[in-house]
């Protein structure tokens, strides 16, 4: 039997299994902000990965406390999908510790490095994992280019 949720965003009324409709309503302009925040919080983690990879692209207002229940979130890849946001610096060097090694890699980003305490960025220069190593490498070729 499928699960069936209500989440009213805005005009939107969304009562389905169906992530796509959980898409639709992320897309949708006019959905309110703290009613799609609900979704952060959703106990099905596709749901909370398409608000994760969703709501940063569409430019929405992120609601207190979202960012710190997605950046804690179980699920690796709801996780890596907050590094794609243009996030506060705590949340970044949050993210830089993460036991996930994919995680610890797509946080590391020009603003991370920028503002990152001595500490956090000794613990990426440390780091064994290959994809955090590979990060880096294309971090500091990028900043030699640029000068």
């Amino acid at each position: 039997m499928a699960r069936w949720r209500l989440v009213v965003a805005g005009p939107v009324l969304v009562a389905s299994a169906q992530t796509g409709h959980w898409l639709g309503a992320v897309e949708n302009p006019a959905a309110d902000v703290e009613v799609l925040a609900r979704l952060a919080r959703d106990p099905v983690p596709r749901v909370r990965f398409a608000y994760a990879a969703l709501v940063g692209d569409f430019g929405r207002r992120i609601p207190e406390g979202v960012l710190e229940v997605l950046a804690g979130d179980g699920q690796a890849r709801i996780r890596r999908a907050v590094t794609r946001w243009d996030v506060p610096p705590w949340v970044r060097e949050r993210l830089a510790g993460d036991d996930d090694a994919a995680v610890r890699a797509a946080a590391v980003t020009e603003q991370l490095w920028a503002s990152a305490a001595p500490a956090v960025r000794e613990s990426l220069l440390a780091d064994p994992a290959p994809e955090v190593r590979d990060a880096l490498a294309v971090l500091f070729a990028g900043e030699r280019e640029r000068g």
